[in-house]
């Protein structure tokens, strides 16, 4: 039998599988909602795959999840403002009717995931912000956590390397979020209340605090741009759906479909795959991918 006809079995027998399935168990089925949906679209090894694959990053964003708590604590006691957790972990889009108990699961999972590189990049940003002249103690533990954002990003790149590639999704560069962090970087040292002042602007402990801060929010932020563009892929490709209540969201989130839009969602990833391909193609006039 050559290649094509087997393929071609394995995937009537997939279809069989799955209309099986949802006929036995409705909705309860794991495959009568979004993955199956996938694994229509895609095959059931590369969703089993790719899916499977997003799991372990679990203890990625448990360690995230610790890191901003603790900075959160640290950050008072410069002088930042507290977290407002509640607008960015909004866990709700499992509430959303329609859903499958799997894909409950996965949307308690997204929101979480969302909810703290959304965090992660504002608090960044506004930590950015501060004037580098006005530094406290804690520059120098910043300064030890370099490490950390480098394991992070290593983990991630090796984990979006084969979900990209498992799920159909575009790859996301991590030189170009390196490249956004450090042109941020340097257009906030070019301005007066950027630039190092003072006796320790040529030596001593404030200034090398200055720069272990520097590296910390570089590659902190090199870290959460990569994340952005890499979540921003994932949702779009697996489950584009707004949530529910108001809060704080990411900027991919405009392509996404209301709560009530759910066999939409399910329709559009069929013929196109993305809500973000189908965004942009439509806005070019163009036909949908074959």
């Amino acid at each position: 039998m050559s290649s094509s006809r087997l393929f071609s079995a394995m995937r009537a027998c997939e279809e069989a599988v799955l209309d099986a399935s949802n006929a036995a168990f409705g909705r309860y089925s794991v495959f009568a909602g979004i993955c199956g949906i996938h694994i229509r679209r895609l095959g059931g090894l590369r969703v089993t795959v790719g899916g499977q694959t997003q799991y372990l990053a679990i203890p990625m964003f448990a360690l995230l999840h610790a890191h901003l708590v603790l900075a959160d604590r640290l950050g008072r006691r410069g002088g930042l403002p507290p977290i407002e957790w509640q607008r960015y972990l909004v866990l709700d889009r499992h509430l959303v009717r329609g859903l499958c108990w799997y894909d409950r699961l996965n949307c308690l999972y997204c929101d979480w995931a969302n909810g703290l590189c959304k965090l992660l990049t504002d608090r960044l940003a506004l930590m950015a912000r501060r004037p580098r002249r006005n530094l406290h103690a804690g520059s120098l533990a910043q300064g030890a956590v370099i490490p950390f954002w480098m394991g992070q990003i290593a983990y991630l790149a090796m984990l979006y390397t084969v979900i990209h590639k498992s799920l159909g999704m575009q790859p996301v560069s991590l030189a170009a979020a390196f490249r956004g962090a450090r042109e941020a970087k340097d257009e906030r040292s070019s301005r007066p209340d950027g630039r190092a002042q003072g006796p320790t602007a040529d030596g001593g402990l404030l200034a090398i605090g200055r720069e272990l801060r520097d590296g910390y929010v570089v590659l902190g932020q090199t870290y959460g741009r990569y994340l952005t563009e890499i979540l921003s892929e994932i949702e779009s490709t697996w489950c584009p759906l707004h949530h529910i209540r108001d809060g704080v969201f990411q900027e991919h989130h405009k392509y996404f479909f209301d709560p009530d839009q759910l066999r939409l969602m399910e329709s559009v990833l069929l013929e196109w795959g993305s809500a973000k391909a189908r965004a942009a193609v439509v806005e070019n006039d163009q036909e949908p991918p074959s």
